[in-house]
């Protein structure tokens, strides 16, 4: 007989226009202002990769980030299914 294993289910935490806000608010931070690399090998290799580099922050556009994104979920889709990640216990 096969093992079933519980599904989780949970009602979501935002509603779809807060997650369009926060991710068009992402999305700037990633191009406008960018990400500091205190790394000298990761910042030729995000030059090797085509991102402009200023001052040591690499500026990330908005159509590779959701690239990115989109080649992630994709992948998700298509892996096994982990179980929902448990933050651990505060009390001890």
């Amino acid at each position: 007989m096969p093992i079933r294993v519980p599904q989780f289910v949970r009602k979501p935490l935002l509603r779809k226009a807060d997650l369009r806000a926060i991710e068009a608010i992402m999305f700037s931070v990633l191009e406008d202002i960018g990400i500091e690399i205190a790394h000298q090998e990761l910042e030729q290799r995000a030059r090797q990769q085509g991102f402009h580099l200023e001052s040591g922050r690499i500026r990330l556009p908005r159509h590779r980030v959701e690239a990115f994104l989109e080649e992630e979920r994709s992948q998700r889709s298509t892996s096994p299914t982990a179980p929902p990640h448990r933050s651990p216990s505060r009390s001890g």
